[in-house]
């Protein structure tokens, strides 16, 4: 986590909050770190519509002492709470994606590699609770990908809320230089019917 940005000569100094997420996920204690920091504020309700979309069970999180650490655990309606990482890897990094949206607050957000963890079949899902937590947050987000499929997830994901919030960008190394080629709504349609490579 950090807050970073600064314009070439500018002439007003600016910083803005700033997540970094490596391809690997956030390491717990990060998780850990930024969950404490929002339920110290009250902020637990904001997150949990957008876990919603992933698990509907879920209707809490908690941090418990366990073997010296505090380890997060969620409420799923069972006799007792049941730690994070037996909840499978999937909930694990769309938590991690959620609450560093929600800790970023008026920032940047960037993903390394957002489908790691995830099956395809759930991206839909996935990009549902980002878009839902970056609109709450007010929060760009940044992700690479070099799947199809995600980036197939994520255009029918925006499509069905409005407005569309979604661009795609690749970068292209032409000789010694590198070209951004961008689509928007439109191009990813037409990308998406004439099954074109664009990764």
């Amino acid at each position: 986590m950090g807050f970073g940005g600064r314009w070439i000569d500018a002439r007003i100094s600016w910083s803005i909050p700033s997540i970094y997420i490596g391809s690997c996920g956030a390491e717990t204690s990060q998780d850990v770190a930024l969950f404490g920091a929002i339920e110290k504020a009250k902020r637990h309700e904001e997150i949990m519509p957008a876990l919603r979309i992933v698990e509907p069970r879920l209707l809490r999180l908690s941090l418990v002492p366990l073997a010296g650490e505090s380890i997060l655990h969620g409420d799923v309606g069972l006799p007792q709470l049941v730690p994070l990482p037996f909840m499978g890897e999937g909930l694990r990094r769309v938590l991690s994606i959620v609450v560093a949206i929600a800790s970023a607050s008026g920032g940047v957000v960037l993903i390394d590699e957002v489908e790691n963890g995830l099956h395809y079949s759930v991206m839909k899902t996935v990009w549902k609770s980002i878009a839902l937590a970056a609109r709450q947050g007010n929060v760009q987000v940044f992700a690479t990908t070099h799947s199809w499929e995600c980036i197939r997830a994520a255009h029918h994901s925006f499509q069905e809320s409005a407005p569309y919030e979604l661009r795609y960008f690749r970068l292209d190394r032409i000789d010694n230089t590198i070209a951004v080629k961008s689509l928007d709504q439109q191009g990813l349609a037409r990308i998406e019917t004439t099954d074109l490579e664009i990764r």
